[in-house]
């Protein structure tokens, strides 16, 4: 571990041993000590000086500020000049804290004139005992839903009710914790929320997630399904899962019958760090809540402060329309959330005014998470699968470009076994309109030559337009199949 960061954890050791930390701020700073404080954070970025970047900080959030630190000492690390111009657009008060809204611009001294890279970010921040601004959290955050949420507060501030009609559910942060979108392109679900105490090192994430299988599985599987898939080298039975029922629910407002829950202790990576996570079911639909932080927060009882504000954030929770049916759910989430649509085999999608007539006989299925729509198509009688995705550009980028698709696609070429064939391949451009249907760029890859008896064939194509990037992923045991697939594949239009 970098040096910088070493001392950083070490500055932290009362904390992680969930020993009582020093008061380290007692007044809430002013606007232009913040804006001082970012632009001594900007020169240290240009001069790619970790140690005084991180000196800028006193943070809460041990854990996932060392794992910022280190994404921050990667990007040093690569050797290219940078520089950073960060504003604050809205600030607020929470607490003893001064939260800003921050929006950075990265430009490389490489490349002066390509658009730079935008990001956002709420900062946390207070006045020390002696005197000084310090940021005690940095909060990468997509400011677009941030803006909707904010469209109820006042000054900026977000609201602290969050009632979703899309997922159908509510939960209150109260005075107690800082309610953040996460950042689109890195959740890997359907939406996600993170409320984090800006007092205790206590953060906890909302995560929605729409099954892959057609059903569910019981919460107490899929719970330790999860549980599994973050701690690896963790023994099954080591992961004791409970029933559990959102503590909103009791004699005086019965359970939706429909709704099954589950919980359990996750040990974390870090000693002394420890997380409990909560699963409530409804339909394909699963609310996940994880709560990280110092075991001895975590461990803390109800009449303890710190143990009620855990359960003031739990018992908040409900769905909001307990009589649902839960294929209605699923229906308006992908219709509202997504603009995706199924009439049989025929695909639209009104966000993206984008079709596509589907594949006669074949079953479908509509999935939603980390990306703008998710569509299969799957042959009942042979191994054909045809799968249709969207994605919006990355984090950072205002427009799709074939150097941005190429950084975007490495990791799925590589797991479908198609990079070595896009080494072969070269980006296309694409006609004027209309007979472009609006896409610029195509790219067709594909990873069987017909020599290798019982391959698996496979072909991808990539469309890209300044706002959308669709993949059409065709794969089949059978050569036949896989041209009748490529032909479907031209049968996808977009009207804008």
């Amino acid at each position: 571990m970098n040096a910088a960061i070493h001392r950083f954890a070490s500055g932290s050791a009362l904390a992680v041993l969930g020993l009582a930390c020093p008061s380290v701020a007692q007044t809430v700073p002013a606007a232009t000590a913040v804006e001082t404080l970012l632009a001594e954070m900007d020169r240290c970025f240009g001069r790619r000086d970790l140690d005084g970047f991180l000196a800028c900080f006193q943070p809460v959030h041990v854990e996932r500020h060392a794992r910022f630190a280190q994404r921050l000492e990667q990007v040093f690390a690569f050797g290219v000049e940078l520089t950073r111009a960060s504003a604050v657009q809205s600030d607020w008060v929470l607490g003893s804290h001064r939260v800003s809204l921050v929006r950075a611009e990265t430009r490389s001294a490489r490349d002066p004139d390509r658009d730079p890279l935008v990001e956002h970010a709420l900062m946390a921040s207070q006045r020390t005992q002696a005197g000084e601004t310090r940021a005690t959290a940095w909060i990468e955050v997509d400011a677009a839903i941030l803006g909707v949420l904010a469209a109820g507060g006042t000054g900026g501030e977000p609201p602290h009710t969050l009632r979703c009609h899309a997922c159908n559910y509510h939960i209150d942060a109260g005075d107690d914790w800082l309610m953040v979108p996460n950042v689109k392109d890195r959740i890997g679900c359907l939406e996600s929320l993170s409320f984090y105490s800006l007092d205790t090192d206590l953060v906890a994430d909302l995560t929605i997630h729409l099954a892959r299988a057609q059903t569910a599985p019981p919460a107490r599987r899929w719970l330790r399904d999860i549980a599994m898939a973050q701690c690896r080298d963790v023994d099954p039975e080591m992961l004791p899962i409970e029933r559990w029922t959102p503590p909103a629910y009791g004699p005086d407002m019965p359970a939706p019958a429909l709704l099954d829950g589950a919980r359990c202790e996750v040990p974390a990576g870090v000693p002394g760090q420890g997380a409990s996570v909560y699963l409530a079911v409804y339909g394909r639909l699963g609310y996940l809540i994880s709560v990280h932080g110092r075991k001895a927060a975590l461990e803390q009882r109800v009449s303890e402060e710190v143990g009620s504000t855990v359960d003031r954030l739990l018992t908040s929770f409900t769905l909001l329309d307990s009589d649902l049916d839960p294929t209605q759910l699923e229906v308006r989430i992908l219709e509202e959330r997504m603009g995706s649509n199924l009439d049989g085999v025929a695909f639209t999608n009104s966000r993206f005014d984008l079709s596509f007539p589907g594949i006669d006989g074949w079953d479908t299925r509509l999935d939603a998470g980390a990306y703008a729509f998710d569509a299969t198509w799957s042959c009942p009688r042979q191994s054909g699968r045809f799968r249709l995705r969207g994605l919006e550009p990355p984090r950072g980028y205002s427009r799709w470009t074939p150097e941005a698709a190429d950084m975007v696609l490495a990791p799925m070429l590589r797991e479908l076994e198609l990079f070595e064939a896009r080494t072969r391949s070269e980006w296309i451009r694409m006609p004027d309109e209309p007979k472009s249907d609006g896409f610029r760029w195509r790219l067709d890859l594909e990873n069987h030559d017909g020599k290798r008896a019982g391959a698996r064939h496979h072909a991808l194509t990539v469309r890209l337009a300044e706002d959308l990037m669709v993949v059409t992923d065709a794969e089949s045991d059978s050569a036949d199949e896989i041209r009748i697939l490529k032909r479907s594949d031209g049968e996808l239009k977009r009207g804008r």
